[in-house]
């Protein structure tokens, strides 16, 4: 089954995964993939995001706020000139851990926080996440989540509806209770 978690910007959407990660650690259910979490500062105000690659808990600086460095030329490029810069460095090691995960056995759950827009719509970025989930039930996981925002959600649902058994669910107790559920079967 692939669990599609949405919602709108900082909804708590890697806090959840992070909430359930500990979870399913207590529980012995192994999981992979990768977790991005941000920093924020005194404000509120996301500034960075970190890639966190599981299971082996690996934290490296994935990406910083546009308008928040003077030049681009150390980022990989940006098709949708979106607001994020990703550090190409960054980007190539999240995508050899995610490529690693294709010859991993299935009993473990797999995590991507999260297909974007470049992802989906341009096929860049975490490519190796896009192609995880691309491969549907022939992958080596049973079970995947994924997270997209809620804009992508329709995106999402059409491009891997036809290749998994899909379950929409929201950073809240209800979401967390189906899915504990379904990995403990």
């Amino acid at each position: 089954m692939l669990f599609i978690l949405t919602g709108e910007k900082q909804s708590g959407k890697t806090r959840w995964l992070e909430a359930v990660v500990s979870k399913l650690d207590a529980s012995d259910i192994p999981v992979c993939g990768v977790l991005a979490p941000g920093t924020w500062n005194d404000n509120l105000e996301k500034t960075a995001i970190d890639n966190l690659l599981l299971p082996e808990g690996e934290r490296f600086e994935f990406g910083i706020r546009r308008d928040l460095v003077e030049t681009s030329s150390d980022y990989a490029a940006n098709p949708l000139n979106l607001g994020w810069l990703f550090y190409e460095n960054a980007l190539a090691r999240t995508n050899a851990h995610l490529k690693s995960l294709a010859h991993t056995d299935g009993n473990r759950f797999l995590i991507i926080d999260e297909l974007g827009p470049t992802e989906l719509n341009k096929a860049a970025g975490i490519i190796e996440g896009l192609n995880l989930i691309d491969a549907g039930e022939n992958n080596p996981f049973l079970n995947a989540l994924i997270v997209v925002r809620s804009s992508l959600r329709d995106l999402a649902l059409k491009r891997f509806g036809d290749k998994w058994d899909t379950c929409v669910i929201k950073p809240d107790d209800k979401s967390m209770d189906l899915l504990l559920s379904r990995l403990s079967e």
